[in-house]
């Protein structure tokens, strides 16, 4: 028998080799360029042939990447068409030990790349000149960058959001800092795919399997999510409870009939989803499907239990508008940017946003919610950023949002305590083989005291889960945790509570980091033992995070002993003597 009791102990079952995060230099700068036709693999020559051939992607290159040097950089030079080169510097990272998330901003400080690596998978989305790039591995030392002409999809069937009022009252709040709880809310949600999803890149002879690339998009998405509301000053945090498949054909109808018999309990179509958002105590539900004629609709604005339901066709072109989280922010109750939604409920603040700049009157982003407009006027121009609108967070010198109109991050942070109260977590969870899913990637398991295994309980090559419980988790006789899987269990004082600790405060933050940092520093960077801490303010407190919010380290030093944390980013953050936080990052090696 396992048992697993311990405060802030974790055990981790992975059955396949991992790459840790190795965090350990700075600017440690990865070289991605071409590779000479005649040094193409078969394999190589076939993606691009593969490729090629798609009417979406107008241009590819054979490149040479090493995915473990890949993941040990943290600035990359990467060579794109007619030899233009580009430079990127890590700016936000998270992961565990089998998968890592990188977000890497432009010299230029518009262009962009999202890496998400798993164990034997990898694939990059870069914003550049104008246009949109994806990285694919082909093999341990190949990669195939293209670049993807944008689709002709609507980002939502017609009239769907403009249209559509809460089916809740308006509960405005005037005191913003009344309604932010001290811990942060967890909302966790359940993903569906159909079979017909899988199919989108089954054949273009890239590395790792087509359920590595469904992770892969799905562990990226909830990193994106909150990044965002890391950027944003958002007091929330989105988790995946469940990731599978479903059997359900959607080219056997409508779109509008998909989302509402997703939505419909009891209706003889996708009445799974009910099941095991009840198993899996998920707050949201997305269903991913194979149908273009909108890029996701959510089933209203500002959701109730019953109406939390969203759809997304994943394709390359609704990945880079970030579909997924734009939807989840419909159920939340924020609206789009008003030249395009000028209704006023459920919340007058709830819009989305596009910025006027006096120079020409144009822009070149926009937030999350926003559509282009004429200030914001072609979707490769100005696309959308990971950021809510928020009067109090700046982007490129600019505000992300008004106090009147358009502060979706107010809206988030009223309303994620409702939303992650959707569902609460099992005092006690007891999995037997009846608890066994085959249709199941990843599963995620929270329980208020206990979670036990027994009677067969297994854990198939292929399958990823998580458990988490305050007290214990005891694996007893007849568990199996199989070869090709990955099982990791933690104990967590906070697993008693739809909360994480926070770490961010949604008010009182300076506009951005970076800000922050010319007012507060910390060296040396990165540090083996002790970390001092300068700033032209008198600070009271400092404390230390890490990527999941856990706060590690509090003290009033200026000089503290980090010896103790594991190699890795961690966010400081010291309160001033006038109530001010301040932050800055800093690398432990």
């Amino acid at each position: 028998m396992a048992l697993i009791k311990h405060p802030y102990s974790l055990v981790k079952f992975v059955i396949l080799f991992v790459v840790l995060i190795p965090l350990n230099s700075v600017a440690k700068t990865y070289t991605i360029k071409g590779k000479e036709y005649s040094d193409w693999s078969q394999k190589a020559r076939r993606a691009y042939n593969n490729l090629n051939s798609r009417k979406e992607a107008v241009w590819c290159q054979i490149v040479n990447i090493n995915h473990s040097q890949l993941l040990e950089a943290d600035a990359l030079q990467i060579e794109l068409e007619y030899n233009a080169v580009y430079d990127f510097y890590v700016s936000y990272q998270s992961g565990n030990e089998a998968y890592n998330y990188f977000h890497y901003i432009g010299s230029d400080k518009i262009s962009d790349v999202y890496l998400s690596s798993l164990e034997n998978y990898y694939e990059a989305t870069i914003y550049a000149a104008q246009a949109v790039y994806k990285i694919y591995k082909i093999s341990e030392d190949e990669a195939v960058v293209t670049k993807y002409e944008f689709e002709d999809i609507q980002e939502e069937p017609p009239m769907a959001r403009m249209t559509q009022d809460s089916m809740e009252s308006n509960d405005v709040t005037d005191d913003l800092m009344a309604t932010v709880p001290i811990t942060t809310p967890v909302i966790r949600v359940l993903m569906l795919y159909t079979n017909a999803v899988l199919s989108l890149t089954d054949d273009y002879e890239f590395s790792g399997t087509s359920y590595d690339r469904m992770r892969s998009m799905v562990y990226e998405t909830i990193n994106q999510a909150n990044e965002s509301f890391y950027n944003s000053q958002v007091n929330a945090h989105l988790e995946l409870a469940y990731l599978g498949s479903t059997t359900y054909n959607e080219s056997s109808t409508t779109w509008g009939n998909t989302l509402q018999r997703f939505t419909a309990n009891g209706d003889g179509y996708l009445d799974e989803v009910h099941t095991l958002r009840n198993k899996y105590k998920a707050d949201v539900c997305v269903l991913f499907l194979n149908d273009s004629n909108a890029c996701g609709e959510s089933q209203t604005i500002k959701a109730v239990d019953n109406t939390a339901f969203c759809l997304i066709y994943p394709s390359n072109y609704c990945r880079s508008k970030f579909t997924t989280i734009h939807e989840i922010g419909h159920l939340i109750g924020c609206r789009h940017n008003r030249y395009i939604d000028n209704h006023m409920s459920p919340y007058q603040y709830g819009h989305g946003f596009c910025p006027y700049t006096p120079d020409n009157g144009l822009t070149d982003w926009r937030t999350i919610m926003s559509y282009p407009n004429q200030l914001c006027p072609t979707n490769l121009a100005c696309r959308r950023r990971l950021y809510w609108s928020n009067p109090d967070v700046t982007f490129n010198g600019l505000p992300t949002g008004t106090i009147t109109y358009e502060n979706n991050a107010r809206v988030w942070n009223e309303r994620a305590s409702t939303v992650s109260a959707f569902r609460t977590k099992d005092y006690n969870i007891a999995l037997t083989s009846s608890s066994n899913s085959t249709s199941a990637l990843y599963e995620n398991y929270e329980a208020s005291n206990n979670i036990s295994t027994n009677n067969g309980y297994e854990v198939q090559a292929g399958q990823t889960v998580d458990m988490a419980a305050a007290n214990e988790i005891r694996l007893l006789p007849n568990t199996h945790i199989k070869s090709g899987s990955t099982f990791r269990a933690s104990i967590r004082s906070n697993a008693d509570d739809n909360t994480y600790p926070q770490f961010v405060n949604s008010r009182h933050l300076s506009n951005t980091v970076a800000q922050n940092e010319s007012r507060i520093s910390v060296f040396p960077n990165p540090v083996t033992n002790v970390l001092t801490v300068r700033s032209t303010e008198v600070l009271q407190l400092v404390r230390i995070y890490d990527l999941n919010g856990q706060c590690l380290l509090q003290t009033a030093e200026k000089e503290i002993n980090v010896s103790m944390l594991p190699v890795g980013l961690y966010l400081l953050t010291a309160h001033t003597s006038s109530g001010e936080s301040l932050q800055t990052k800093f690398i432990k090696q």
